[in-house]
């Protein structure tokens, strides 16, 4: 068939291909666009609008307060990106997610579906979870034992932003721990409000550990833990002095 020749000069014009290419659901131009043929597999790899729409590539921090969660990555890691609530509004103790978590969604189910996921160069690795990318990850680790109890504090900072790989495997490795569970918390972009920050507090996404002491053997052997694992290093440590979100200390939801 004789491709008409204003479709064929629309094909060809890197501008309006990409015009195009922007309009597709992030499922197409991750995955069946790229499968057409090598040149358009390339424009989609090397085109900036592309990659950050993508979430490979992070959006310029413009100052208008806009931000936009992906919508890919909701659909395989459930424990993190469900139910994105306003900031201030917390989740309780008792709702948080549990190791179980992890081997109760879709693609932990078989074999197949679990390695697919978990290869060591899965795409979802490199993505940002949100746009424009948290670039600190606080962690507030609440630890209780028959002796009392103590929080822990620490953060690291993701220059470039945090990307899926680097919080999964953090979060997976830490609630691989028995009785331990972990809540998310997003920022976006009321925090200044909320919080009365600065500029630091909206880049900032939180992990909320909470561990009980037990005198039990930990299981080695982690079906969820991914080929691609690179331990993300977070001293964590009793600090009076400074306390990263003291928002967490005064609510009951969280104690």
């Amino acid at each position: 068939m004789t491709v008409p020749i204003s479709q064929e000069e629309v094909l060809s014009t890197v501008e309006l291909l990409e015009a195009i290419f922007l309009q597709l659901p992030l499922q197409d131009l991750l995955v069946n666009a790229q499968r057409v043929n090598r040149t358009w597999k390339e424009q989609i790899k090397t085109s900036v609008a592309l990659q950050q729409k993508l979430f490979f590539q992070s959006w310029p921090e413009n100052g208008t307060g806009e931000f936009e969660h992906n919508s890919l990555l909701e659909g395989i890691f459930l424990p993190w990106l469900s139910g994105i609530e306003p900031r201030g509004a917390t989740k309780p103790r008792h709702q948080h997610n549990h190791y179980e978590s992890f081997e109760n969604m879709k693609w932990a189910a078989t074999g197949d579906s679990r390695k697919a996921v978990l290869r060591k160069d899965a795409s979802w690795r490199r993505m940002f979870p949100m746009q424009p990318p948290p670039r600190y990850l606080n962690v507030v680790k609440y630890c209780h034992d028959q002796l009392g109890d103590v929080t822990l504090y620490g953060e690291a900072h993701f220059s470039s932003g945090l990307r899926m790989g680097s919080l999964y495997d953090f979060v997976e490795e830490q609630v691989s721990i028995p009785i331990t569970s972990f809540a998310i918390i997003w920022h976006d972009r009321d925090r200044e409000k909320f919080e009365g920050g600065n500029e630091k507090s909206r880049e900032t996404t939180e992990v909320i550990l909470h561990y009980t002491v037990q005198c039990c053997d930990i299981d080695d052997e982690r079906l969820t833990q991914s080929e691609g694992y690179e331990e993300v290093k977070i001293e964590l440590k009793e600090d009076l002095g400074h306390k990263p979100r003291r928002i967490f200390d005064d609510n009951p939801l969280f104690n």
